[in-house]
């Protein structure tokens, strides 16, 4: 039996004087960012999108549009592109093009993200989340009775 499998790396990140909390997908296509984020962040949607999502939950979403935000670090602002979906949560995702952009290393180990701009290195601190644990039902062949499987 094992739990919490499947993780969601993180890292906090300040955006217009915020700190918040960003999500590291290396298997997202496209940075994206809530609409509810972006209104708290006092930003707003630049310019029309045609980029259509999908969901973690299989479900297709529409991007209401794209917008520039800006990592600040100490010595840099960052400027990312993101797409804008409407979404209850407040939540930045940030892609794999991106950290590919900016020659990203990822130290699960270390707890860290190294991005590098002009030769200079900038750290990021990373932590993990486990997620919930998912119960499968299966049942027992010889006695018909469920047994619950936790993966």
């Amino acid at each position: 039996m094992e739990l919490g499998k499947t993780k969601s790396l993180r890292c906090n990140i300040n955006i217009n004087d915020q700190e918040i909390q960003a999500v590291i997908d290396t298997g997202a296509a496209a940075n994206v960012i809530s609409k509810p984020l972006l209104d708290k962040l006092d930003l707003e949607i630049q310019k029309k999108s045609n980029a259509t999502f999908t969901l973690a939950n299989g479900e297709k979403q529409a991007s209401l549009g794209k917008a520039i935000i800006e990592i600040e670090t100490e010595d840099w602002n960052i400027p990312i592109k993101v797409d804008v979906i409407d979404s209850k949560r407040k939540e930045l995702i940030l892609e794999m093009p991106m950290l590919h952009e900016l020659r990203g290393k990822i130290d699960i180990d270390k707890g860290k993200m190294i991005l590098t701009i002009n030769d200079e290195e900038i750290e990021l601190p990373i932590y993990h989340q486990l997620a919930q644990p998912v119960q499968n039902k299966e049942i027992d062949e010889e006695t018909d009775e469920e047994i619950d499987e936790y993966h």
